[in-house]
């Protein structure tokens, strides 16, 4: 899968912004990919402290699997990110 429309031309006339006025909140494309691969992440419920580690893992793993259903495109690119975000490196810690 790859992510359609994530070009400055395509969120210039989604948001009916210039591409100058886009420059003040992302720096580049790849701000952006790593932005959105967060809010995937961010998807995905955290094990509890205190729960055993299999139905814990089974939950994460249940839960990661739904978030990733609903946003396909972000499986390709989850382990490429050059600069992961805080949901990232605790989506690898876990």
């Amino acid at each position: 899968m790859y992510i359609i429309g994530v070009t400055q031309e395509g969120q210039e006339s989604a948001e009916s912004a210039s591409s100058e006025s886009l420059h003040h909140y992302v720096a580049s494309k790849d701000e952006i990919i790593d932005g959105m691969v967060e809010l995937v992440l961010a998807e995905i419920d955290h094990a509890r402290e205190d729960a055993d580690w299999k139905p814990a893992m089974l939950e994460r793993a249940v839960s990661a699997r739904a978030a990733l259903k609903r946003q396909p495109w972000a499986i390709s690119i989850l382990q490429s990110r050059t600069s992961p975000g805080p949901e990232n490196l605790g989506h690898r810690d876990a």
